[in-house]
């Protein structure tokens, strides 16, 4: 009953609609772009020319500077490539655990079905002694 209740709750969407598959289509490819090496390197020399352009003045403006640059300029993109790197290492492991319980699944099921066909044997065998010692 419990579970009846809940599931008349939970919405499923078969389909996507039109502003779901956009949102996504940017989703991905704005995290493809954003953690890519290539935006490393260009807000990299974006940095280093508005450095020399023009340099900050003073210790505070300094410190400030390379702070900020170094995690938003260089700590994220870096560390949003290197996510994807052990993303697609995890995939690559799901995806040989899965094939592996797969193979044993189809064990599992064969030893079913002997030993099912064992059984009916038995059962067989059993009638059969029955019949005779009557």
């Amino acid at each position: 009953m419990a579970d009846k209740r809940h599931r008349k709750h939970v919405r499923h969407d078969p389909k996507p609609t039109f502003v779901t598959r956009i949102n996504s289509f940017i989703a991905d490819n704005l995290a493809k772009v954003l953690s890519s090496m290539w935006l490393f390197w260009i807000l990299l020399v974006a940095i280093v020319a508005s450095y020399i352009m023009q340099p900050p003045q003073g210790a505070f403006d300094i410190s400030l500077f390379f702070i900020s640059t170094a995690f938003q300029g260089i700590a994220l993109p870096v560390l949003a490539f290197v996510s994807n790197i052990q993303g697609d290492r995890q995939q690559a492991q799901l995806n040989k655990m899965q094939s592996e319980i797969e193979e044993e699944l189809k064990l599992v099921r064969e030893l079913l079905e002997d030993v099912k066909a064992g059984q009916a044997q038995i059962a067989q065998n059993a009638c059969e002694y029955a019949s005779q010692s009557s």
